[in-house]
C-alpha cells in the first residue's frame, strides 16, 4: 500500500471494534483525508486489528467565529473524552475538528474577554438552513461563556488560538 506524504500528527494500531470512520472522529480529520493519507482507495474502509493507521497533521491555525454554550440539558452526561460534563467548569469546550486534549484561547471578539480551556468533547453540530453548513466554531461550558461574557445572549464572535496540541 502506498502512503502519502505528509506530517503525521499520530500513529494508531487498531483495535478489534476499531472503524475508519470511528478513527477519523477520534482524531478529527476527514475521513477522506485519512484514507488519502494512508493509500485507501475511495470508499476503502475495511481496517483490521493491528494494522498501523498514520493519522495526519491538521491546520492548527487561529480560527473565528461563532460562539455558543450548552448547559443543563448536557450536564452529567459523558462527553467525547469520556469524562463527565459540568457545566460549572470554566476550562471546559467543544470543537468538531481540533484534537480532544487542545489547549485554547479564546478570545471574544465583542468586548475583548479572554480565557483558556480545553477540548474535551465535540461539537456544536449546527447547521445554517441557508449554507448546509455549521454555523458555529465552539461550544463552551456555562461557567466558560459566563467568563467570555457573553452567557446572557447566548452567542459571540469569537478568535480560537491553539495553544497545545492534544493528543487525540
Amino acid at each position: 500500500m502506498k502512503k502519502t506524504t505528509g506530517a503525521i500528527s499520530a500513529v494508531h494500531q487498531v483495535k478489534k471494534k476499531d472503524t475508519l470512520f470511528a478513527l477519523s472522529l477520534k482524531y478529527a480529520v476527514s475521513l477522506a483525508d485519512l484514507r488519502k493519507f494512508n493509500g485507501f482507495g475511495h470508499g476503502r474502509d475495511k481496517i483490521f486489528p493491528g494494522q498501523v493507521i498514520l493519522i495526519p497533521r491538521k491546520d492548527e491555525r487561529p480560527r473565528e467565529g461563532v460562539a455558543s454554550w450548552y448547559g443543563p440539558g448536557f450536564h452529567g452526561r459523558r462527553m467525547a473524552n469520556g469524562q463527565v460534563y459540568n457545566q460549572n467548569d470554566p476550562k471546559v469546550a467543544a470543537h468538531r475538528e481540533l484534537p480532544l486534549g487542545t489547549e485554547v484561547l479564546i478570545i471574544n471578539l465583542e468586548n475583548q474577554k479572554t480565557a483558556t480551556a480545553k477540548i474535551v468533547d465535540r461539537g456544536p453540530y449546527v447547521e445554517d438552513w441557508r449554507s448546509r453548513r455549521y454555523s458555529r466554531e465552539i461550544d463552551c461550558s456555562k461557567a466558560l461563556a459566563e467568563k467570555l461574557g457573553f452567557k446572557q445572549n447566548g452567542l459571540a464572535k469569537v478568535r480560537v488560538i491553539p495553544l497545545e496540541k492534544g493528543s487525540g
